[in-house]
């Protein structure tokens, strides 16, 4: 997992300078200053952790961390939230480029190209680690873990990888290198990934196990599904605005 997790990084170092300078090329004939997103990556990885950290214990399991505080900090023990890293993420994002004096509406497109990537190598490292397994049954590709007795199980994490990982890259890269609305338009491509990401993360959800605290509006809906609601609104709206 933590070859997985430097692989990454790695990757994204690459992805983002290449697209960064792709981008600045076509729209302005020139290279990025020092105002460059690679300045924003230790960030990014800084907020994630700890947005997706805070995010699972304020949401998952506040009275456990309420009583055993110093365990907040145990992150090696599990206990991460995606959307918790997600929102810390684009607040620290919109500080930054207001501070640069960059274009968050740019680099929201630029980072939303790169982060399907993480989210597919993530869920496979779940899968691997048999976190966040799916609910029982006896369909022929079902999975038995080999940790716990979990019995036959939906490999959702695989179907997770597939949803809101290799799906959202293959469109959000084919929409970025083969139109030109990332020039046209700053902010849609951001917005069509808010949309497709969340439809793929509610849908994976319907075959999660849903652990315990998580389940909200007399158990119609998940955590995780009640904020992929709210990512789709943010999309929606993106989009619509950047349609007027």
């Amino acid at each position: 997992m933590t070859g997985m997790i430097i692989s990454y990084g790695q990757l994204n170092f690459i992805i983002i300078k290449y697209h960064e300078q792709m981008y600045y090329h076509s729209t302005y004939g020139s290279t990025p200053n020092k105002n460059s997103l690679l300045y924003i990556l230790p960030i990014i990885i800084i907020s994630i952790i700890v947005g997706g950290r805070l995010g699972y214990v304020i949401l998952y399991q506040p009275i456990f961390y309420i009583n055993n505080i110093s365990e907040v900090i145990f992150i090696w023990k599990g206990g991460m939230s995606f959307y918790g890293g997600v929102i810390t993420t684009i607040i620290t994002t919109y500080y930054f480029c207001k501070k640069k004096k960059v274009s968050f509406l740019i680099t929201a497109d630029i980072l939303s190209v790169v982060y399907p990537t993480g989210i597919l190598l993530g869920r496979i490292a779940n899968f691997i680690n048999s976190e966040h397994i799916g609910y029982g049954t006896n369909i022929y590709w079902s999975i038995i873990f080999p940790y716990g007795n979990f019995g036959s199980r939906h490999p959702s994490q695989i179907y997770e990888s597939i949803l809101e990982g290799l799906i959202v890259l293959v469109i959000i890269n084919t929409i970025f290198f083969k139109t030109k609305l990332a020039f046209k338009n700053p902010g849609m491509i951001f917005g069509i990934s808010c949309v497709i990401s969340s439809i793929g993360r509610f849908t994976s959800e319907l075959f999660r196990y849903t652990e315990i605290n998580t389940t909200l509006l007399l158990d119609l809906l998940s955590l995780g599904q009640a904020t992929s609601i709210l990512i789709l609104s943010v999309g929606v709206m993106t989009i619509a605005k950047r349609l007027k």
